[in-house]
């Protein structure tokens, strides 16, 4: 692998953001967990005739008119123990999927920069555009600025296509990751987090959209995986990124899987292997270049 390119620099800020974001991720379960024994603790000290232990916790929200200045408020309602032992998770939960937004951000802009480094190296997976006016620039800056139509999925595309390597273990390896299946959720995921406040609206028509965006892949696997990322809250499907109990007899008691680990995970395996295929592409030029001298 080349030494400090521009590629490797982009691999080593998503490392590093991706990090970030795990460290955050454990510190808030740890916030979180601290909380939930405080509200058991603060609920078994209340004294059986105060109005929080028979009605609850009241929230207020002040706010002010801004043509009079006279103070306003929403009616608050009372959160009785459970209430607001679930406030808490679904806290916990709301952190854990803005941490998988900045996730996806970033391997997002990671394919921008690989995409353009595709282009600088010359190579034939990138799509000239019709104004271009740089000819065989080398310049870095001069390919950032071009963004392809399709944008992420037309970048993967044109990467499974030309990239032997990346298309060999992109859905097959030794992980036994299907890496296409887990980014096409993750976008799927970030939109209900951004657009909907972490509800999915139609899964019949999420499913749909999503097998048409994987073909090959088997309905009922897929629909089982895109299935346990979300929970029934209500009347409505939620996005679930909590851990949840390992249901296996042959594990320590207290395992459970870490889904946000496991996609953090995913999102850098998938950059790596990108990498790999690129670096192999470049390497196997060259080496034809070589071989055609006299």
């Amino acid at each position: 692998m080349p030494t400090s390119d521009f590629l490797e620099q982009s691999l080593q800020t998503l490392s590093n953001k991706i990090g970030s974001l795990n460290e955050h991720k454990c510190e808030a379960g740890k916030i979180f967990e601290a909380q939930h024994k405080a509200i058991l603790e603060a609920h078994a000290q209340l004294p059986e005739w105060s109005i929080q232990a028979q009605k609850g916790k009241l929230y207020f929200f002040h706010f002010s008119s801004p043509s009079t200045g006279t103070p306003l408020s929403l009616q608050g309602k009372h959160f009785d123990l459970s209430a607001q032992l679930e406030l808490n998770t679904i806290q916990k939960l709301k952190v854990y999927q803005w941490l998988l937004v900045e996730a996806y951000e970033a391997i997002e802009d990671f394919l921008e920069k690989a995409y353009a480094y595709c282009g600088s190296k010359g190579m034939e997976l990138w799509e000239r555009p019709n104004k271009w006016q740089h000819g065989s620039s080398e310049e870095i800056d001069h390919y950032l600025s071009v963004k392809l139509r399709g944008t992420r999925y037309a970048q993967l595309k044109a990467f499974r296509t030309n990239l032997h390597h990346f298309a060999k273990y992109e859905s097959t390896n030794p992980n036994q990751v299907n890496y296409r299946v887990v980014f096409v959720l993750i976008e799927k995921l970030r939109h209900f987090i951004v657009h909907n406040e972490g509800y999915g609206q139609d899964f019949d028509k999420l499913m749909t959209r999503i097998r048409g965006e994987l073909p090959g892949v088997d309905s009922k696997q897929l629909k089982n995986y895109v299935d346990s990322f979300f929970t029934l809250h209500g009347d409505r499907y939620l996005v679930d990124l909590l851990e949840f109990p390992v249901e296996d007899s042959k594990l320590p008691i207290g395992a459970y899987h870490d889904q946000m680990l496991g996609l953090f995970r995913n999102i850098m395996e998938y950059a790596v292997l990108i990498t790999e295929g690129i670096y192999e592409k470049l390497m196997s030029k060259n080496d034809n270049l070589h071989n055609a001298s006299p």
